[in-house]
């Protein structure tokens, strides 16, 4: 009874060492488009509602990015659990390849069906204006958030959590303090209005990627060869995993 007691003991504060960092990091993240609106609320009602328009099409990006990290961090895990590391390596470059490539894909096609998509969603003629200028490089946060939220998920798998959760909060700080110099400006200079919302979210999200990746590489935890022959293996499990995560993920956005 004793050993099982402390069993339990050491499982419990093992999942809170595992939980707490990441809980911390994930309400900062969450904290980007709260801060963005509040300073973009100070250009005026058009230019929030413009960007209110690509709110649905960031979760979609964001749905999709979940259940591919959700997949690609059980089979680490899995790979890890089993004692092939370097299949795990193998995972983990996948992963950064393929997933970016794909969100890559999304954001394009976003960008080019702009107009019919924001026109379904109910947008006037007074917002394509600030959309045209905005959504590009949201496009591009979009997809650098992505790319850095695999690299997240990486970590997690090796059960490194303090990490990601370091950066979440990092990153959005970066994007705080940016916020205001690139809306609104410096000195002489005016700013770049609703797009210096979306700039600032870019650069915040590039520095993580620079520090994490770096991290990463002097971990040794990503491999340059067998890649090929490794997504045949896995693409398998990993779509068995990743479609249930997206489609659950993808309620709220597709809703909306």
């Amino acid at each position: 009874m004793a050993a099982s007691t402390q069993q339990t003991t050491g499982l419990g504060k093992t999942l809170w060492r595992q939980t707490w960092p990441m809980a911390i990091g994930v309400l900062s993240l969450l904290g980007f488009q709260l801060v963005d609106s509040a300073f973009i609320a100070r250009l005026g009602t058009v230019p929030l509602a413009a960007q209110s328009f690509t709110f649905p099409l960031s979760f979609l990006i964001i749905g999709i990015q979940v259940g591919m990290g959700i997949a690609i961090a059980a089979l680490i895990s899995r790979a890890l659990g089993a004692g092939e590391k370097a299949r795990a390596k193998r995972l983990s470059s996948l992963v950064l390849m393929a997933g970016g490539a794909v969100i890559a894909c999304l954001a394009i096609v976003l960008w080019a069906f702009q107009i019919p998509i924001f026109s379904l969603l109910g947008a006037e003629s007074n917002t394509y204006g600030y959309l045209r200028s905005y959504w590009p490089p949201q496009l591009l946060s979009a997809w650098l958030g992505a790319l850095l939220y695999f690299v997240y998920s990486v970590f997690r798998a090796h059960g490194d959590t303090r990490l990601p959760g370091k950066m979440m909060v990092i990153t959005s700080l970066i994007n705080l303090a940016l916020d205001p110099l690139l809306i609104f400006g410096v000195g002489p200079w005016s700013g770049w209005g609703l797009p210096g919302a979306a700039w600032a979210t870019s650069i915040a999200f590039g520095i993580g990627l620079l520090v994490t990746g770096g991290r990463l590489r002097k971990r040794g935890w990503a491999a340059r060869e067998g890649l090929w022959q490794e997504g045949r293996q896995s693409w398998r499990p990993f779509t068995g995993i990743a479609a249930p995560a997206m489609v659950s993920q993808l309620m709220p956005p597709l809703g909306g």
